[in-house]
């Protein structure tokens, strides 16, 4: 999907939500709305096979078309992220 990640390791999805705390993996609350990205590119990079750190993102995600609330490109960049 145009991400470079570690061998064996693949992006399967990447969407734009509403609200904002829904891209929390511990939101509870309903997802008003979802637009999924049209292209993808950068690197996701980490060790392991079980990592305990993501070391660095580098992600730009593009979004054809979309509504008013979601951006035309979303840049993600992070580094030393912790697995839990």
């Amino acid at each position: 999907m145009g991400v470079t990640l570690p061998s064996g390791w693949g992006l399967t999805m990447a969407n734009a939500m509403q609200p904002p705390a829904a891209c929390n993996p511990a939101y509870a609350g309903p997802i008003t709305n979802s637009f999924a990205a049209t292209a993808q590119s950068g690197t996701i990079a980490f060790q392991g096979n079980t990592p305990t750190t993501v070391d660095s993102v580098a992600v730009t995600l593009t979004f054809t078309s979309p509504p008013a609330w979601c951006p035309p490109s979303e840049l993600l960049s992070a580094t030393a992220i912790p697995v839990h």
